[in-house]
């Protein structure tokens, strides 16, 4: 990629969108009147927003005041450090899903499976987009992805634990007593690296997949923004009501889609990047963040082959009960 395209990467301001479930509003003075954005709810009313990262003309004027170093409210980027549930293993994180996330994994009940003709519930999707003035090569958007792995718990995580209670207790078999197997994050480690694709096989035997299956990418026949603008929103729209692409037993609970144009010159056309997470692990300022850290690393990929500043390992984030009422008290 050329070092101009490299520059704008490195100096991109996230715009920080009205989200009706989370309530943030960047301040006018941080938002570029050029950038455009859409917001969209989900039928089962998860908020989400896109984003779109301010072009060459806007960067100059709001780089300096990023939106993203002002978020504190997060998920997958922990402040403190969180106590576990117990580890199988050495360096194994776990935690009990609370009961907002629970809601949004979601958990199933086994007396409505067990009705014929009935389909698990779906989970709630988070999804965000935002659209890029250059498109990065993919190989360093595989390493910026492996280093998000490698710092955050939940990026790596897959939920294990049927939550089957003990008995019901009532008519409706709806009060539960007991909860012998509780829905749990599991992250396990990953070992250091350069994220160059060669640890490929080490991440896969720790956690069952990779960045390269976090990452698609889509070839956008093409060349101009209409065609890309059609791609990514096409994605956005599928992603908000179905949630198939994601195994929570399995891992991951999150993917980033890179649409780029097929018919453009080198890495100078528009691409975008849309992120789409269970929504039991994500808010709108933890994507924010997470896109703020991606770019940034691939910016030092492409400049200088390596992450200067890569990401602070984090313990597993608390849950939204355990931030409120305590550890152990949820």
């Amino acid at each position: 990629m050329m070092a101009r395209s490299a520059d704008l990467f490195h100096s991109f301001c996230l715009l920080l969108l009205v989200s009706s479930a989370s309530g943030f509003v960047a301040p006018s003075s941080q938002v570029a009147s050029s950038a455009s954005a859409f917001s969209s709810t989900s039928a089962r009313g998860t908020a989400t927003s896109a984003l779109r990262v301010s072009t060459s003309s806007d960067v100059e004027a709001t780089s300096k005041t990023p939106v993203a170093e002002a978020v504190s409210d997060d998920f997958f980027f922990a402040s403190s450090s969180a106590e576990g549930d117990g580890d199988d293993m050495a360096g194994v994180q776990t935690r009990k899903l609370g009961s907002q996330e629970l809601l949004m994994l979601p958990r199933q009940y086994s007396i409505h499976l067990e009705r014929p003709g009935s389909q698990p519930f779906p989970p709630m999707n988070h999804v965000c987009a935002a659209v890029l003035s250059a498109t990065p090569p993919v190989d360093s958007v595989l390493r910026a992805i492996t280093d998000a792995l490698r710092a955050h718990p939940l990026l790596r995580s897959h939920v294990r634990g049927s939550g089957e209670p003990d008995k019901r207790i009532d008519l409706f078999r709806m009060v539960r007593e007991g909860n012998p197997d509780p829905e749990t994050f599991v992250s396990p480690p990953l070992v250091d690296g350069d994220g160059d694709g060669d640890d490929d096989d080490t991440m896969m035997a720790a956690l069952g997949f990779t960045a390269r299956d976090v990452l698609t990418v889509v070839d956008v026949d093409g060349s101009d923004a209409a065609a890309l603008r059609t791609s990514w929103e096409a994605k956005f729209r599928q992603d908000l009501d179905d949630g198939r692409w994601c195994e929570t037993d399995k891992g991951p609970l999150w993917k980033v889609e890179l649409h780029r144009l097929s018919g453009a010159r080198d890495g100078d056309a528009q691409c975008a990047l849309v992120l789409s997470f269970n929504h039991a692990i994500s808010d709108q300022s933890s994507a924010n963040l997470l896109l703020d850290q991606i770019l940034s690393d691939v910016a030092d990929i492409d400049e200088k082959n390596k992450v200067r500043a890569p990401a602070v390992r984090s313990d597993m984030p608390l849950s939204l009960e355990e931030s409120v009422l305590g550890v152990g008290k949820n």
